[in-house]
């Protein structure tokens, strides 16, 4: 494990571009807020992903939800409708006090 490590930590910093150093460690599994690296060692994700992994990770219900959708459709912008957004908006709408939604990433 710690030569793949190695291996991996050297590899990054020939291919990917410089933005920020990388962390220590390279992280491998995860379930709800508990993230694993390749040695095993535990970690509570406090940063959920940078947001995207709000709900936790490997949730049965969120996964059988993505894995639906991904058979169908994958993805298109926002120019086009497809169900499943224009039903959470209406949830969203008749369950806070907003009277439209927005959604969008960062």
């Amino acid at each position: 494990m710690e030569e793949q490590m190695k291996e991996l930590q050297e590899l990054s910093l020939k291919v990917y571009l410089p933005t920020y150093p990388p962390k220590p460690l390279v992280l491998e599994r995860s379930r709800g807020a508990v993230i694993w690296d390749l040695q095993g060692k535990d970690y509570i994700d406090f940063g959920a992903g940078i947001a995207v992994s709000s709900l936790g990770h490997q949730d049965p219900e969120l996964l059988l939800a993505i894995s639906e959708q991904a058979s169908k459709l994958w993805h298109t912008s926002n120019l086009f409708l497809t169900e499943p957004p224009v039903r959470l908006a209406a949830e969203l709408v008749e369950a806070s006090f907003a009277d439209r939604v927005f959604f969008c990433n960062s």
